[in-house]
């Protein structure tokens, strides 16, 4: 099993998170990707916990 390098730990320490270059193949995260997409659309969320975010300002203001 490979392990995290000094560096790689030290990175992830000081940004929460850390970008694992080829961790898995395009085919394999297109197929995720579809699976999650799956498990969302198939979730059953009342009103009242559903929310929706938006980096864009313009949006922001709109549901203001």
């Amino acid at each position: 099993m490979a392990c995290l390098s000094p560096s790689q730990l030290q990175k992830f320490q000081q940004d929460g998170f850390l970008v694992l270059e080829g961790f898995l193949s395009a085919e394999e995260c297109v197929a995720m990707q579809q699976r999650i997409g799956e498990i969302v659309a198939e979730m059953d969320v009342p009103l009242h916990c559903r929310t929706e975010f938006s980096t864009q300002e313009e949006e922001q203001l709109r549901a203001q």
